[in-house]
């Protein structure tokens, strides 16, 4: 038996898990939706900041595309 996690045994490298919770009252079939909105704004702020910073360290514009991580 491997000790690696079975998200990996699965070759699924790329998966988020997630967990939802609320302390409001959210009907059940609204809250799905609500957090994956409320989960596309924090990464649109991200994504913002991290543009912002390769404009900072490469002294260019940031580009229309997916931003490419160097390696460590």
């Amino acid at each position: 038996m491997s000790s690696e996690s079975p998200i990996f045994e699965r070759g699924l490298y790329d998966t988020f898990p997630v967990n939802i919770e609320s302390e409001g009252h959210y009907a059940p079939e609204k809250l799905l939706p609500q957090s994956i909105k409320i989960l596309k704004q924090k990464i649109a702020t991200i994504r913002s900041a991290a543009e912002q910073l390769l404009v900072e360290i490469e002294g260019e514009p940031a580009s229309q595309g997916d931003i490419e991580m160097a390696e460590a």
